[in-house]
């Protein structure tokens, strides 16, 4: 099991991920850039300048997004060369390894609340389902079909300054692949859901 806690950084654009507090180092650097013609979403190692890692691409106007291994630009340039689902181009075993791996991180469509997730990593979905007996806070666990725990995500709420809010991941140990898709789809949807906390689209 990892826990991490996720803290701001001075923009508070990005957050850091740390299995302490703020002052102990860094595990992951989670950078956005959602201010974009093709927003994005950076797990990167330990900082800013740190490897890629995984990805999420945030589509506008869509409850759609893509996460995955790698930096995504063949995701987000229309050159897509597998998929950690195996049904995408390139999953055949006779295929180059793919730079990019990405799986579909689909939200439920719902009128008054912001929704469920669903994404499938060989062959499994997971499902982040939301807990709406918290009221001021962004709350998921991530399941499988078997009702087993893989992660959890709780927001910092809207009027935390320092902490942007704590991810758990379980299980995923011994498959850093999953481990990776984990954080990037919670972080995915902890930026998703705080921008659309007051959106005048949520029909969509």
């Amino acid at each position: 099991m990892d826990f991490y806690n996720l803290f701001y950084t001075t923009s508070r654009c990005n957050v850091t991920a740390h299995h302490g507090d703020k002052s102990s180092p860094p595990i992951f650097y989670c950078q956005t850039k959602i201010l974009k013609a093709k927003p994005m979403i950076y797990i990167r190692s330990s900082s800013k300048t740190g490897p890629v890692l995984a990805f999420a691409h945030v589509p506008w106007m869509s409850r759609t997004m893509r996460i995955g291994l790698g930096d995504g630009s063949g995701t987000v340039s229309g050159t897509e060369t597998g998929s950690v689902d195996g049904s995408g181009p390139g999953s055949d075993s006779t295929s180059a390894k793919p730079q990019n791996d990405w799986t579909a991180l689909t939200r439920d469509k719902n009128t008054f609340r912001r929704s469920d997730y669903h994404f499938t990593y060989e062959g499994i979905e997971y499902d982040w389902v939301k807990d709406m007996s918290l009221s001021g806070a962004t709350a998921y666990q991530c399941v499988d079909p078997e009702g087993c725990v893989f992660g959890s995500l709780l927001s910092g709420g809207a009027f935390n300054w320092n902490k942007g809010g704590e991810v758990q991941l379980n299980g995923s140990d011994a498959n850093k692949q999953l481990q990776y898709l984990l954080l990037a789809s919670a972080v995915g949807i902890w930026t998703l859901e705080a921008l659309n906390y007051q959106s005048l689209f949520q029909a969509y």
